[in-house]
């Protein structure tokens, strides 16, 4: 059982992200942390993830657990006991809620295993389908094939676990826009209640960075976008962020952590984290956190000092400031400018003209009330025209003095 608030006692929310390195083998296009590796010592793995799990309880108190999410690499690697025994080490450490969303990704290959780790206290699955096409699996690097994919899918509706899928859009096959109608035409009947949709990129590092000359035009990956809401309208499903889609009350409260800028940890090689904590002159702080990459070296971390940390600071009210803008404007209902600004802020006049010159450049939507430097502000939410360019519109925006003292 996990602790419980008492009296009145307000747990802060808390996700937590686990990170698991390992594949059967490294597709093209991804530049996450991961290894192919021939055997895995999970008795290991536990007492590392289990020490993490000690240090940062001792470091944050106690929290309301919101979301666990099992990530990597291939999570559904993991034996369904090695998961069990570190999701009770969380509900031994902190408060988890009924309502906790726990999540790990599995690949179509493994979805025998997925009663297993229902009972282990999975309770959604995010399924790295990427597409309904055999002929772009090939191209994306995949092992599994439609069929794979379908008997996934049907196995986890008779386990009865709700799940999302990944898509991948906007690569070279979907130059023709016919056939990202059709891929979404074969996906439809397959989606539960989210479904993510991921423009691909061309990182470098990876394979397929020697083919980012493929890259289409934004006009085409608009056009693509807007096919896609179409498709998905008549299931009820809406898009609530740059990449994703749900049904109402589907959202993923994991990543929503994110974007609204909430506490998360990273735990396992190279997971990052931001915490909400006090300094020594009683001011809020944010601490940004990331592990060690490989997992040798994360290991001899944990084993040394409880922790794989090679970063571990504070970060500037700057950098604050340009990771709320990045995550918030992500949401289509958008960024909450009035929880951005630090008590006795308000919002500096360049940072308002900057809004308004892209608002004239149809990448803002215009606000109801006016921007301005005092008073109730409202939300700052992106055009189409603007998730197009998100990260160019985020570096416009911080481009200069953003707050100043009320």
């Amino acid at each position: 059982m996990g602790q419980h608030e008492t009296g009145q006692d307000i747990l802060q929310p808390l996700a937590i992200y686990i990170h698991w390195p390992f594949c059967r083998s490294l597709c093209p296009y991804c530049h996450f942390n991961r290894y192919v590796v021939d055997n895995v010592d999970e008795d290991a793995w536990e007492r590392a993830f289990i020490s993490e799990l000690n240090y940062w309880k001792s470091r944050v108190g106690n929290r309301n657990v919101v979301s666990i999410f099992f990530g990597g690499g291939t999570p559904s690697l993991m034996s369904p006991d090695l998961v069990e025994r570190i999701l009770k080490t969380i509900y031994a450490l902190w408060h988890v809620g009924d309502g906790v969303e726990i999540t790990l990704e599995m690949n179509p290959t493994d979805q025998e295993k997925a009663g297993h780790f229902f009972h282990a206290g999975i309770n959604r699955i995010s399924m790295g389908v990427q597409s309904f096409h055999d002929e772009t699996l090939v191209f994306l690097g995949r092992n599994h094939r439609v069929s794979d994919i379908q008997a996934a899918l049907n196995h986890l509706k008779h386990v009865g676990l709700r799940y999302s899928f990944d898509l991948i859009y906007a690569h070279k096959n979907h130059q023709d826009h016919q056939q990202w109608g059709t891929e979404l035409m074969l996906a439809t009947p397959w989606i539960d209640d989210h479904v993510s949709i991921y423009q691909l990129t061309y990182e470098m590092g990876t394979p397929f960075y020697k083919k980012r000359h493929q890259e289409l035009s934004d006009e085409l990956v608009l056009h693509l976008e807007s096919m896609t809401d179409k498709a998905f309208a008549p299931l009820g499903l809406q898009r609530y962020e740059v990449s994703n889609y749900a049904k109402p009350g589907a959202t993923s409260i994991h990543n929503t952590m994110y974007w609204t800028y909430q506490d998360f940890l990273g735990l396992g090689p190279g997971a990052h984290g931001r915490i909400s904590t006090i300094d020594d002159q009683g001011k809020a702080i944010k601490i940004a956190t990331h592990n060690r990459g490989l997992p040798d070296q994360w290991m001899d971390s944990v084993h040394a000092h409880g922790h794989g940390l090679m970063l571990d600071q504070a970060l500037t009210r700057s950098d604050r400031l340009q990771e709320q803008f990045l995550m918030g404007l992500r949401l289509k209902s958008g960024l909450d400018l009035n929880a951005v600004l630090d008590a006795g802020e308000c919002l500096h006049p360049e940072l308002i003209q900057r809004i308004h010159h892209c608002i004239q450049a149809d990448l803002v939507m215009a606000p109801e009330t006016p921007f301005s430097v005092d008073g109730a502000l409202p939300y700052l939410i992106l055009s189409n025209k603007g998730y197009c360019v998100l990260n160019s519109v985020v570096e416009f925006l911080c481009r200069g003095p953003m707050v100043m003292a009320a």
